[in-house]
């Protein structure tokens, strides 16, 4: 294992009140960064915490993903949050912290990244950090196209389309286990086993149905 931290300052001629929304807000992720961010799917919200099932393309437009587990807790003190991406696939597990500090005429973005990466790593610290820089330019061209959009907007903080709702409380079980859920079945098969043990005797039965 080869862990590299990164630090990010962003200085943004922008009002803070904005800068700190689009920083904290994931609902255009997908919209706005799609290129990027294939799915950013919320499943559980309590408090300050959420917890996400997400998608991030290396480059586009080679198919090439990750998927995550990504664990969100958001820090008012800061003006920001706390992030754990869990890679679901190495089971690798990488850290942001995320804030935001205002300034006379400008806000700045601090975000500290603390990435796990295959002991390989080692020998190429800087191929990584260029690769990091090439992923995440096209992201930053799109926030601040963002922030200028949103600049022309009178009420920026309670526009529906700057702030979606977000549910107070979600659970993706509640959402989508329903009662009636295995009635929407287009087709249905049903099987059966029975089998005595201390012998060598089994009876098995298979049933099949398909609705039509």
């Amino acid at each position: 294992m080869f862990k590299v931290h990164l630090r990010r300052t962003i200085e943004l001629k922008a009002p803070f009140e904005v800068c700190v929304e689009i920083n904290n807000d994931w609902t255009h992720f997908t919209y706005l960064h799609r290129k990027s961010i294939v799915r950013f799917q919320l499943i559980h919200k309590s408090g300050n915490r959420e917890i996400f099932l997400c998608r991030g393309r290396h480059f586009f437009p080679l198919p090439i993903y990750n998927d995550y587990v990504l664990v969100r807790e958001y820090k008012p003190s800061q003006y920001g949050y706390s992030n754990v991406y869990i890679d679901v696939g190495s089971g690798h597990v990488h850290y942001l912290d995320a804030r935001a500090v205002p300034k006379k005429d400008a806000t700045l973005l601090i975000s500290d990244y603390l990435f796990s990466l295959p002991s390989c790593w080692r020998w190429f610290p800087k191929l990584f950090f260029w690769i990091f820089q090439k992923r995440m330019a096209p992201l930053m061209k799109e926030d601040n196209e963002l922030i200028r959009e949103r600049l022309g907007m009178e009420d920026l903080i309670h526009n529906d389309t700057c702030a979606p709702v977000v549910p107070s409380a979600y659970d993706i079980f509640d959402d989508l286990f329903k009662e009636d859920i295995f009635q929407t079945a287009d087709a249905r098969f049903e099987f059966s086993v029975s089998k005595t043990f201390g012998n060598k005797s089994e009876v098995r039965h298979d049933e099949e149905k398909i609705l039509a």
